[in-house]
């Protein structure tokens, strides 16, 4: 298999890789088109926000996550934006983003103080947590107001921050509170 049989293999059988593509007219068949196109029309019509962890993710199958839910901004809400895990501090993501065609935001007003983190070892701790958090939430508020914006702006945007599944860290939070307010996007959680 050549260079162009290749390509053509692969955008015809996962036609979301070559959704941000400037050679995908050349290789895709009719019907892999189409399938794009209304894959396209769907995620045009509802903004989105997303949330993800990159909690037991490689990079790579982070950013292919993004990519096949056709993410247009990711919004960092970690408070400090830095990882011991390959990729994920705020300089590496934002640069890998970028080469795919994803715009990285950082909210630091949206994480957690490092110190509030520290001691927690039990579920109530937590729950401890996320309850104080919640209740600072109108103290937040600007940065609440952007993430709308930008999800209104953009169309698909996902919240970041390290943990795996949503209710083990604040963007649950975050997201309850945009329930609550009955903002105008769903909010899925991937």
């Amino acid at each position: 298999m050549d260079y162009e049989e290749l390509i053509a293999h692969v955008y015809n059988t996962f036609p979301y890789f070559a959704s941000r593509s400037e050679i995908a007219e050349k290789h895709l068949t009719l019907t892999a088109r189409r399938q794009l196109a209304t894959r396209e029309m769907a995620i045009n019509k509802c903004p989105t926000l997303f949330t993800v962890g990159y909690e037991g993710r490689s990079l790579d199958s982070y950013l292919n996550l993004l990519i096949e839910h056709d993410i247009q901004t990711l919004i960092d809400v970690r408070r400090n934006p830095i990882s011991m895990k390959y990729g994920y501090s705020k300089r590496q993501l934002s640069n890998y983003l970028k080469r795919i065609g994803i715009a990285y935001k950082h909210i630091p007003g949206l994480g957690i103080e490092g110190a509030k983190r520290k001691s927690l070892s039990a579920p109530a701790d937590y729950q401890r947590l996320f309850a104080e958090y919640t209740e600072s939430l109108s103290d937040r508020a600007k940065s609440l107001r952007e993430v709308q914006e930008i999800v209104l702006s953009d169309g698909r945007v996902a919240l970041t921050c390290f943990e795996k599944d949503h209710t083990s860290c604040h963007r649950g939070c975050i997201t309850e509170h945009f329930e609550q307010e009955s903002v105008p996007f769903s909010i899925v959680h991937l």
